[in-house]
């Protein structure tokens, strides 16, 4: 409101805010998991159990919220005013690239981490990069973090490090 100055590297000028970048941002994020997931479905390598007499929403409004929280995080502190000032300094390719190892890094903090989990957040790292750089939006990054992450945890009951939810129904 009172900042004069330019607001193109936090992500959050006045293109950040256009209707179609934000649904972008959150349709790509539920397309990265649906996919590989319908996919496993179509295949029969996964398969939808019901739990009968479980209520299924209060778990799914609980994940939502707290997933939104960490993705809130992580978007402010990676894909926030840093990767603006990297790609203003050295590039588009360089600020996801050191955002993406930063993801990386912070992944490594979690005893329960796989070289195959690494994989996923150095691809989603990417991904969320590529679509702040390209929307200019850290709303529709996080939109689409926020998307892929509940995804996993509210509708794939995935477990989530840094996440203490109750158990799934």
């Amino acid at each position: 409101l009172f900042e004069r100055g330019q607001w193109e590297p936090t992500g959050f000028a006045s293109r950040a805010w256009k209707p179609l970048s934000l649904l972008a941002g959150a349709g790509l994020g539920v397309l990265a998991v649906a996919t590989p997931t319908l996919v496993l479905l179509a295949a029969g390598v996964s398969r939808i159990v019901p739990a009968p007499g479980v209520d299924w929403s209060s778990f799914a409004g609980e994940s939502l919220f707290v997933v939104a929280l960490l993705a809130l995080v992580q978007e402010l502190g990676l894909r926030g005013y840093a990767i603006g000032l990297i790609g203003q300094r050295w590039g588009d390719v360089a600020a996801i690239a050191v955002t993406s190892i930063a993801a990386v890094l912070l992944a490594l903090r979690e005893p329960s981490t796989s070289p195959l989990g690494l994989v996923g957040v150095a691809t989603l790292a990417t991904c969320l990069g590529a679509i702040r750089l390209r929307t200019g939006s850290v709303v529709a990054s996080w939109l689409a973090h926020v998307a892929c992450a509940w995804t996993q945890v509210g509708l794939l009951h995935a477990p989530r490090d840094g996440a203490a939810l109750p158990p799934p129904p």
